[in-house]
C-alpha cells in the first residue's frame, strides 16, 4: 500500500467539508503520492465502505502518514480510536487531523477520551486563531493553523459599486443560513425604495424549497439561479459581477466559511451577522459583522451602501487585500 493515507468527506456533493478536502487534494498534496478514502462513497457502495475498512486496519500498521479530514467529531472520535485499537500509540503520532467545524472543542469538553487521542495525534490544523484560544483549556500542544484557504491564482480585483446595487447570496438555500432574514431586509428595502438586486445561489433544502420558492416570487428585485459550476468556471468572476455578499448565518457548524473566504478573492465586502468566527473573517474596513440577525439591520447596511455613506471603495479593497492570509501558497510548504 501507499505509505500515506487520507481518510476523508469528497464531492460530491459540494459542500464545505468535501469542498476543503477537494482543495486540500488539489493545491497541498497534488504533488505527492497519496491514497485517499473517500467516507461519501461508503454511503452509496455497501461493497466500497468494506475495502475502506480494510484499508483503514491496514493503514493503522503500514502507512507512514494518516491525515483525517471529516465534518463529524464522533466520527473523527471513532477514528482515532480505532487506530489507536489497531496500531496503538505509534499510528496516532503519524496521524494529522483537519479539523473541520466549530463543534471540537464543545465535542472535546463532553468527550475527555477524545482530548487523549488529540493529545496522541502528530498535528492538528485549525482553521482560525480564535479556535486556537478555544481549544487553550485542553493543553494540545500539537496545534497548527491551516484556514479554509483558496487558490490565489485566479482572484479578481474590486470593482466601481453598481447601480441598482447587485446583493449575492452564495450558500445553502436553509432558514440557518438566513434565507428569511434576506426575505425580511428586502421587505425593508422596497419601504425605503433602494434600487438593488438579489441573486441567490446554492442547493435549496428540500424541506425548505416550497417556502422558498413562494417566497422568492414575491419580490421582483430577487432570482434563484440555481448551482453555480464552480468545477467549470471561475467562482471569483462570478461573485465579481456583484457589490455585495450577504450572509445572515446561524448555522450550528460554521466555522471558517468557505463562501466568505470566496468573496475575498472576488474583491467584493461581506456583510455578514455576528455568528461564531465571522468577525474574525470580516474585520473592521473589510466588510460589516451586523451585530443583530434580523432583517432590518441588513437592510440599514445596504441602505448607507446605496447612499455612499459607507465608503464601498475602502471596503472591497480591504477585503481584497485580506484574501493573502487565505492562499494555500503560505501553508503548503508545512508538507513538503
Amino acid at each position: 500500500m501507499k505509505n500515506t493515507v487520507y481518510i476523508g468527506e469528497f464531492p460530491p456533493p459540494y459542500g464545505g467539508v468535501t469542498t476543503k478536502n477537494m482543495f486540500i487534494k488539489k493545491y497541498i498534496f497534488y504533488d505527492q503520492d497519496i491514497s485517499y478514502l473517500d467516507l461519501q462513497k461508503c454511503k452509496r457502495n455497501y461493497l466500497f465502505g468494506m475495502y475502506v475498512v480494510v484499508r483503514i486496519v491496514a493503514a493503522a500498521v503500514l502507512a507512514q502518514n494518516i491525515y483525517i479530514g471529516l465534518g463529524l467529531q464522533k466520527r473523527v472520535h471513532f477514528l482515532l480510536a480505532l487506530l489507536k485499537g489497531l496500531g496503538g500509540k505509534r499510528a496516532l503520532g503519524r496521524t494529522t487531523v483537519f479539523v473541520m467545524a466549530s463543534t471540537m472543542p464543545e465535542y472535546c469538553a463532553k468527550h475527555p477520551a477524545m482530548v487523549v487521542l488529540l493529545n496522541l495525534c502528530h498535528k492538528l490544523y485549525f482553521e482560525l486563531e480564535t479556535m486556537f484560544q478555544e481549544m487553550e483549556p485542553f493543553q494540545l500542544d500539537n496545534c497548527a493553523l491551516l484556514p479554509n484557504c483558496r487558490n490565489g491564482s485566479d482572484a479578481v480585483p474590486p470593482h466601481a459599486i453598481h447601480t441598482p446595487l447587485k446583493l449575492l447570496f452564495f450558500s445553502r438555500v436553509h432558514p440557518q443560513k438566513g434565507v428569511r432574514v434576506l426575505f425580511d431586509m428586502m421587505d425593508e428595502l422596497d419601504k425605503r425604495n433602494i434600487d438593488y438586486t438579489l441573486d441567490f445561489y446554492g442547493p435549496v433544502e428540500p424541506d425548505f424549497a416550497a417556502e422558498f420558492h413562494e417566497g422568492i416570487a414575491r419580490y421582483p428585485r430577487a432570482a434563484y439561479k440555481g448551482l453555480f459550476a464552480s468545477e467549470k468556471d471561475n467562482l471569483f468572476a462570478k461573485m465579481n459581477e456583484y457589490d455585495v455578499f450577504l450572509l445572515p448565518t446561524t448555522w450550528p457548524g460554521e466555522s471558517c466559511c468557505g463562501a466568505i473566504v470566496e468573496s475575498k478573492f472576488a474583491g467584493i465586502p461581506a456583510v455578514v451577522s455576528d455568528w461564531h468566527y465571522n468577525k474574525e473573517l470580516v474585520q473592521d474596513g473589510e466588510g460589516v459583522v451586523v451585530e443583530r440577525n434580523e432583517g432590518k439591520c441588513f437592510a440599514e447596511v445596504i441602505e448607507k451602501l446605496s447612499h455612499k455613506e459607507i465608503d464601498y471603495k475602502t471596503l472591497a479593497e480591504s477585503a481584497y487585500q485580506s484574501r493573502l492570509k487565505y492562499t494555500f501558497e503560505h501553508y503548503k510548504k508545512d508538507f513538503e
